[in-house]
C-alpha cells in the first residue's frame, strides 16, 4: 500500500517503526506513529471562547480553553481509532529503507 485509502465516512493514517529485531516489535510504535498523524489531520472549529481577564500574571482561560480542545482530539484519536492493517516492508518495496513496520490506523468522521 503507497497510499493512505480515502473513506466517505471515516478517516485514516500511516504510521511507522524504524526497523526492529523481530517485526512484531514494531507495531505498537508504528500503531502510535499512525495515531499522531491522524489528530494532525483533525481540525476543530471553536464557534466561540469565553475570554476572562484575569490580574497578577495568573494564566487566562483562553489559553486554558485551547488545552481542553487539543487534549479533547488527541483523547477521541485514541479511544475511537482502530488498527486497520500492519505490515511488514522486509524488502523495502515502499520506501528505500527496509524492514519498517507500518500501520494503517482509522477512526469514524464526526460530524
Amino acid at each position: 500500500m503507497r497510499i493512505t485509502p480515502k473513506y466517505k465516512d471515516r478517516i485514516c493514517a500511516v504510521g511507522t517503526c524504524e526497523p526492529t529485531f523481530y517485526p512484531e516489535e514494531g507495531k505498537p510504535c508504528a500503531a502510535d506513529n499512525a495515531r499522531a498523524e491522524l489528530v494532525k489531520t483533525i481540525s476543530v472549529d471553536v464557534k466561540s471562547i469565553m475570554v476572562e481577564e484575569v490580574k497578577n500574571d495568573r494564566q487566562n482561560i483562553e489559553e486554558v480553553t485551547v488545552s481542553q480542545v487539543s487534549s479533547w482530539v488527541s483523547e477521541s484519536v485514541l479511544n475511537e481509532s482502530v488498527v486497520e492493517k500492519y505490515w511488514y516492508d522486509k524488502e523495502g518495496v515502499v520506501s528505500p529503507r527496509k524492514k519498517i513496520t507500518y500501520a494503517l490506523v482509522c477512526m469514524p468522521k464526526i460530524k
